[in-house]
């Protein structure tokens, strides 16, 4: 989100520039999470250091030694991190949500959606980041424009270049017209460009042309054509590693990345559940959505995130929700076949014990919440949190 990332690198323009030539030009990126400030590093060539040890990510304390390449930074928290704002409602276009989290990345939408700068939308397979970004453009002044979808990861090199470039009569073999590509035709309005880490790296100075000077050539042809459209991205990898990888371009990287946004996957927002399921329901069906079911799909990992809990809701349509916790990977019913891996145990049995400790520490505690943070020795904010996440209290 805005505000809450920096990056650090020798790569002058960066948030944090370092003038060290051990360091590279990406090097980490410091994140402000709900329990902290964090240092993740991005694939750098020497690595990162927090108190002499190599990390690839890791919580930075007041007075922590953080080391990049050769260069050793002494970390002062001074000032705690101003929370973003909150949006004042559960739902923002399409996107529905009652969690901090969401209601964070709403109110992000909101401001960003108001400009016309590029944005790049970060997370994991399944979270929405086209949902996001149909959001963020049916809220900004190009909504009576197109929004044209561009999937970079299906299409063979040539084919993706003409699909975004557009081509003339006969610039390949099967060419036999004019045809204006996807960028083209989103003229007016916003092109989503999604899994762009994907882009071939032959394209991207094409790619990144479009960006600088709002012009484009279709494939073989010999003039250029104004475009004015605004560009969303999308991926589930880390750009920056690829960039210090040399797998996709820094300057096309900034360019993509003015507003970086990432969607925050459904485990960190377990209490969205009921509103996810009820969008999902045929109308007149969000009845069927009791307590204990709702507990039982807080409690699953969704590995799969919200496309996973979206086919869950379709399988439970047809099948009935005995059938489909059947059915679904990691059920009971797969367990006699086969043993879960072992992420998937840990996190539904992290989730059991979290129920379970937290409910009976509660209870040890007269229902005081305040006595009980103080018996578990956490803080009360942390304890609600995961109350919350358990639909407990």
């Amino acid at each position: 989100m805005i505000h809450d990332r920096a990056v650090i690198g020798s790569r002058p323009g960066v948030d944090v520039h370092v003038g060290d030539p051990t360091v590279s030009r990406i090097h980490a990126e410091l994140q402000i999470r709900e329990n902290g400030l964090w240092v993740v590093d991005q694939g750098s060539t020497n690595g990162t250091n927090v108190s002499g040890v190599r990390v690839t990510g890791a919580r930075l304390l007041d007075n922590t030694m953080l080391q990049v390449g050769g260069t050793e930074i002494r970390v002062h928290l001074s000032t705690p991190p101003v929370p973003v704002d909150l949006w004042p409602n559960e739902s923002f276009g399409r996107l529905v949500g009652r969690s901090t989290v969401a209601r964070e990345l709403f109110a992000t939408l909101d401001r960003v959606a108001k400009t016309d700068q590029a944005v790049l939308v970060e997370g994991e397979t399944g979270t929405g980041k086209e949902e996001v970004a149909r959001a963020i453009h049916a809220a900004s002044p190009r909504a009576g424009g197109p929004f044209v979808v561009i999937d970079c990861g299906v299409l063979t090199e040539t084919l993706l270049e003409a699909e975004l470039f557009g081509h003339v009569r006969g610039a390949f073999t099967g060419a036999e017209q004019d045809r204006e590509g996807s960028i083209a035709a989103a003229d007016g309005g916003t092109v989503f460009l999604d899994e762009i880490g994907e882009l071939p790296l032959e394209l991207q100075p094409k790619l990144l042309r479009v960006l600088e000077t709002s012009t484009l050539r279709p494939l073989g042809a010999t003039e250029y054509r104004k475009v004015n459209v605004r560009f969303v991205s999308a991926t589930h990898q880390n750009l920056r590693e690829m960039v210090n990888a040399g797998t996709f371009r820094e300057d096309l990287y900034f360019r993509l990345a003015v507003f970086p946004l990432t969607v925050p996957p459904l485990r960190e927002r377990r209490e969205d559940i009921p509103l996810l399921v009820a969008q999902f329901l045929p109308e007149g069906s969000v009845g069927a959505l009791t307590p204990e079911l709702v507990r039982m799909l807080a409690e699953r990992p969704w590995k799969g995130n919200v496309r996973e809990l979206r086919s869950f809701v379709q399988r439970a349509q047809a099948l009935g929700v005995a059938a489909a916790f059947e059915a679904a990977p990691g059920s009971k019913g797969e367990r006699r076949d086969r043993p879960l891996p072992f992420p998937e145990a840990r996190d539904l049995a992290l989730a059991e014990f979290e129920r379970k400790y937290v409910a009976d520490t509660v209870a040890r505690a007269g229902g005081d919440v305040a006595k009980a943070a103080e018996l578990a020795g956490v803080t009360p904010s942390y304890l609600y949190r995961i109350m919350r996440r358990h639909q407990l209290g």
